[in-house]
């Protein structure tokens, strides 16, 4: 991680008429919840999540693999090209040999869908075509990972009799892909995606201070400092989106300046205005990605976690609340985000009866 010099990060901190970057409409925490405190001397320098609610280790399910159609315990078959079984031919097969067949197949065959198969086949043309190796429903196994604690197997018998083995990963995979469905609602983010080549992020305005760091220190005190809850962030600062879970922050104060105007400001404008300038390193911690499993990864070493280490200013008006910040790190996030739980309906309405079994084979 590269650290600006030590000459840019005087003059930062002792600027003496510099008034904050407005948030900008991308960037207002407050349009996120409404009840996010932005009082920076009672918001928490450090947040976890609850052990039994930490977000858990999960799989992007790639585009380039097929997605949800990928057989994970089959890893040489194609989910382009694999054969789909009729009925008779499943009721002819072992519990252990279905097992073997994608998240999308035995979703599909749960609700007796054997002759159109319609997840399979929705993932077959959604993810037809050259992809990049890193694209995926990241953004849905996210907010699917902070929101529901982790999957166990489970063992269902659909109306025709079929017996059919959810591994943890499948079910991780179904409610991910219902997370990540166009359209979906109840979310809301600070910052905007970047869109430069990574040898260009500072020469554009979506890639150099966006998220904004205050912006982003809010959301962070306020979702995992004050109520305990994870959030999303985009930790990849470039074109690419690599979103994750938050479980976790500490955050250090290196030091805290008063900023001292030259000359009479009116009263009105003072809420406007940059009073102190506070210097901030802070470690976030998140889950990362593993390769898809049968059974349960967190307590267990295939739980992944990962870090980032940032630091920024925060700019603070004379009523103590944050109205700004500038990032120093060269590592930063590109957005960050919150959705609220899900409630499955229509054909996704049986996720949540599987889900809930939540049964040791």
């Amino acid at each position: 991680m590269r650290i600006f010099n030590l000459t840019l990060t005087i003059t930062l901190m002792t600027s003496l008429t510099a008034h904050t970057v407005p948030w900008g409409k991308g960037n207002k925490p407050l349009r996120v919840n409404s009840n996010y405190s932005l009082y920076f001397d009672t918001l928490p320098l450090d947040g976890t999540r609850n052990k039994n609610e930490r977000p858990w280790a999960g799989w992007f399910w790639p585009h380039l693999n097929g997605g949800i159609a990928h057989r994970y315990l089959q890893p040489k078959t194609s989910a382009f090209t694999y054969k789909l079984y009729n009925k008779n031919e499943l009721l002819r097969m072992t519990p252990e040999e279905i097992s073997t067949l994608s998240p999308a197949e035995k979703y599909d065959i749960y609700n007796q869908k054997y002759t159109s198969y319609p997840t399979v086949m929705s993932e077959r043309r959604k993810n037809a075509g050259v992809r990049a190796e890193w694209e995926g429903i990241c953004h849905g196994w996210a907010p699917a990972a902070a929101n529901h604690p982790e999957p166990a197997p489970v063992t269902v018998v659909n109306p025709d009799g079929i017996e059919i083995h959810f591994g943890a990963s499948d079910v991780k995979a179904l409610l991910s892909y219902y997370y990540a469905r166009p359209g979906y609602k109840n979310s809301a983010q600070i910052g905007y995606k970047c869109t430069a080549p990574d040898s260009q992020l500072n020469r554009y305005a979506n890639c150099d201070q966006d998220a904004n760091a205050g912006a982003f220190h809010v959301m962070m005190a306020n979702e995992l400092g004050r109520w305990k809850r994870s959030f999303i962030a985009d930790v990849d600062r470039g074109h690419e989106m690599w979103n994750q879970p938050i479980s976790e922050f500490h955050s250090t104060i290196i030091s805290d300046q008063p900023v001292r105007y030259t000359k009479r400001r009116f009263a009105w404008r003072l809420k406007k205005e940059i009073a102190r300038r506070v210097h901030i390193k802070t470690r976030m911690i998140y889950a990362s990605e593993v390769k898809p499993r049968f059974y349960p990864v967190v307590g267990t070493f295939l739980q992944k976690e990962e870090y980032n280490d940032y630091e920024y200013i925060l700019e603070i008006n004379p009523r103590g609340e944050i109205i700004g910040g500038t990032w120093l790190s060269e590592d930063r996030p590109d957005f960050a985000w919150v959705r609220q739980k899900a409630k499955f309906t229509g054909y996704w309405s049986a996720i949540d009866r599987i889900y809930k079994k939540r049964q040791d084979l």
